[in-house]
């Protein structure tokens, strides 16, 4: 939503003037972005399996079937993206370069499925 973006830049804008501060690298500003974007996905992933979890009365067995099969798929989507943040902690050099590339497919995966 656009105030949802509005938000998010000017966190951004001000998060730069604070990183140029502190004298931040570009790696420390970048694993800082990603691992805001896992968070907010995280807690994407957490509100729409509970959401799924709730179920419908009177909801036909192919329906319930479809709605916990969407349920386990983001459930295992939100676990391996929580056991990414917490691998996105302790990488550095090369192996963040790999990694952030990795890391950031899966969370535009994980955007596309909350879509």
């Amino acid at each position: 939503d656009e105030r949802d973006d509005e938000e998010r830049y000017a966190r951004r804008s001000s998060r730069s003037r604070d990183d140029a501060r502190r004298g931040d690298s570009r790696e420390d500003r970048d694993k800082r972005d990603l691992t805001e974007r896992i968070e907010e996905n995280l807690d994407a992933l957490d509100e729409r399996i509970d959401k799924l979890s709730e179920g419908a009365k009177n909801e036909s067995k192919s329906a319930k079937k479809k709605r916990d099969d969407l349920r386990a798929d983001l459930e295992k989507r939100r676990d391996d993206l929580q056991k990414s943040y917490f691998k996105l902690k302790r990488q550095s050099g090369d192996e963040w370069k790999k990694f952030k590339r990795e890391v950031g497919r899966a969370v535009d995966d994980v955007e596309d499925a909350l879509e």
